[in-house]
């Protein structure tokens, strides 16, 4: 008697495509995938231009921001002047009050600013999937923005 020691069995089947549906399926499969990727690179491209749009406003800001402190050195000079002109009876009281109102109004725009600035550098951050404020000590000092004509 003979002794089998394993069995094998291969099946195989295949199918007749008369009216061509399963070269469709494939065609649809191909198209779907095409699709996808042209999708995954606009989102690449949507995730650019916003990369770029956080990039310019923060660095708008960031000028802004150093004009104010500027605008709030001259405020305070000019304040300074001011009271000086006042005291040796040069100036009003009221020259001396709108140079504080003036110096008040500028200190008020540098807690906004920085706000902003900084929301700006956290969005930022999150584009390039990097956690809030590690950018910091790389984009914090303002460098200009030049436009060549």
């Amino acid at each position: 008697m003979p002794v089998i020691f394993g069995q094998t069995s291969i099946d195989a089947s295949w199918e007749l495509d008369l009216w061509g549906r399963t070269r469709r399926a494939s065609e649809g499969a191909t198209a779907a995938l095409e699709a996808t990727e042209y999708d995954r690179e606009a989102v690449r491209v949507v995730v650019s231009a916003e990369l770029a749009r956080n990039y310019l406003l923060l660095r708008g800001t960031q000028a802004q921001l150093d004009i104010t402190q500027q605008n709030r050195i001259i405020a305070e000079r000019s304040l300074k002047l001011a009271e000086s002109r006042e005291r040796n009876g040069v100036a009003t009281r009221f020259e001396t009050s709108s140079a504080r109102a003036q110096l008040a109004t500028v200190k008020a725009m540098i807690p906004e600013l920085t706000q902003h600035r900084n929301s700006l550098m956290n969005g930022l951050a999150l584009l390039l999937g990097e956690e809030p404020r590690a950018l910091n000590e790389k984009i914090t000092t303002h460098s200009a923005i030049t436009c060549r004509a």
